[in-house]
């Protein structure tokens, strides 16, 4: 479904003394399109935009429209004032997601780095305790993600032409340039980062006539969690901050 990928990974331990372990890695992150990702079939879906680059407040009914020349603009009138209604009146847009292959994307595959730094110890004078700290960090690039509806319309006004042809707009009658139907496809869009400290502590008791029993508590303290949804795209790009959100998209921009 892409080619092929060589991934690489490097680890290494080392013990300064009998109780105390550090330990270290650092290797490539790697994730092939999915068949659905790749060939999915179209289905029904209702986003809501929250802007429309089109729009244009005309001080004249004549006044040219700068934005209606822009390929995400088709069918915008070219004279006077237009104005998304969807936008204006919060509505729910008609649109369709879908595969790549149905909009006629091309899709490959997600990559970055992992990293991870940490640190074990088992004291010899406390039989069966051991406790252990890893910071760790981790970052995708080119994220296989649905591309919701507007990403798509600011990366073709950015000059991303590709997501251009996924815009049908009216093009006459009174509901002219307005959105028509729009295709969110997956395709290879953003950036992840996240990174953290993970926390171990396990104690074996003493073993008893009724068995041998552990105790122990695992944590984790998540500092960071961003995701881009186009680094570079200017006002196409949207950066959330899900460290400490439990919903998706929770957090404000």
């Amino acid at each position: 479904t892409f080619g092929t990928t060589n991934n690489s990974k490097l680890a290494v331990e080392w013990r300064p003394i009998e109780d105390l372990l550090l330990r270290g890695t650092v290797s490539k992150v790697f994730r092939a399109p999915t068949v659905t990702n790749i060939f999915g079939g179209a289905g029904s879906s209702a986003p809501k935009i929250s802007r429309d680059p089109c729009n244009f407040t005309a001080p004249t009914p004549t006044t040219p429209n700068p934005n209606a020349s822009n390929p995400a603009c088709l069918g915008v009138p070219a004279l006077g004032s237009f104005s998304n209604d969807d936008v204006r009146q919060a509505l729910q847009i008609n649109a369709i997601a879908s595969g790549a292959q149905f909009a006629h994307q091309s899709i490959g595959p997600e990559f970055g780095k992992s990293f991870d730094f940490g640190v074990v110890y088992d004291p010899h004078w406390l039989e069966g305790l051991s406790v252990s700290a890893d910071v760790w960090r981790l970052y995708l690039n080119n994220n296989i993600t649905g591309v919701g509806a507007q990403s798509v319309i600011d990366l073709c006004y950015a000059g991303q032409t590709q997501y251009c042809p996924l815009i049908q707009r009216f093009t006459s009658g009174p509901s002219q340039g307005q959105i028509q139907l729009l295709t969110q496809p997956a395709n290879n869009l953003g950036r992840v980062d996240v990174g953290g400290v993970d926390f171990a502590g396990n104690y074996r008791l003493p073993e008893t006539a009724f068995g041998r029993f552990k105790v122990g508590i695992n944590a984790t303290y998540m500092k960071k969690y961003d995701v881009e949804t186009a680094p570079g795209f200017g006002v196409a790009n949207s950066v959330y901050h899900y460290a400490g959100h439990f919903m998706n998209f929770g957090s404000a921009q």
